[in-house]
């Protein structure tokens, strides 16, 4: 604790990595032509983790709702039964993942969040090479395709969205977000 500054500093022991991760950014601009074996590794990963029972919290329904409602109106169904929020690592992108052998790093947001949450984060972090987004999107589209996943998705089309309007940039996936978000609401709305 510094009482000075009024901060508290916090250090986690962590073993080393097998590999540098993947991209110094949560983002991708590039393919990384990461090996097959690294995507079933990814895939496998996330499903045991999603096995595991925790009571921590990744994402809250009412941050998720609030937003969605904030950006596309308050007619959006935004509520995830109990039973598809699952143990997920809360902040998946490519700064937080090894390559060409696969680890996940930066454990510190993990917990409960909507079936699909690490998958959608993983697709937005790929926007920018859309044959890797496209990847994504079909590896994972057992999660991705389902309500929850939906409704992930269209979080992160919500923010961007919202990011847009608050500084007057459109960032360059913004167009392809705003494209996603209308076929996801037109989806959730069946």
């Amino acid at each position: 604790m510094d009482h000075d500054r009024g901060v508290v500093w916090k250090a986690e022991e962590t073993t080393s990595a097998i590999a540098p991760a993947v991209s110094s950014s949560a983002d991708i601009t590039t393919d990384p032509g990461l090996p097959e074996a690294w995507w079933e590794a990814l895939h496998s990963a996330l499903h045991a983790l999603s096995d595991h029972p925790t009571s921590r919290v990744a994402l809250e329904q009412d941050h998720l709702t609030r937003r969605i409602h904030e950006v596309y109106g308050p007619g959006v169904n935004t509520y995830i039964p109990d039973e598809e929020w699952v143990c997920a690592h809360g902040d998946l992108g490519y700064a937080n993942v090894t390559g060409p052998e696969f680890m996940l790093l930066d454990w510190e947001s993990w917990g409960r969040a909507p079936r699909g949450w690490d998958a959608a984060c993983l697709w937005s972090a790929s926007l920018a090479v859309p044959e890797i987004a496209e990847q994504v999107r079909v590896r994972f589209d057992e999660a991705l395709s389902t309500r929850p996943g939906r409704l992930c998705r269209l979080l992160l089309c919500a923010n961007v969205a919202r990011a847009t309007k608050r500084t007057g940039r459109t960032p360059p996936i913004g167009p392809v977000m705003e494209r996603t978000a209308k076929t996801l609401l037109a989806e959730l709305a069946m």
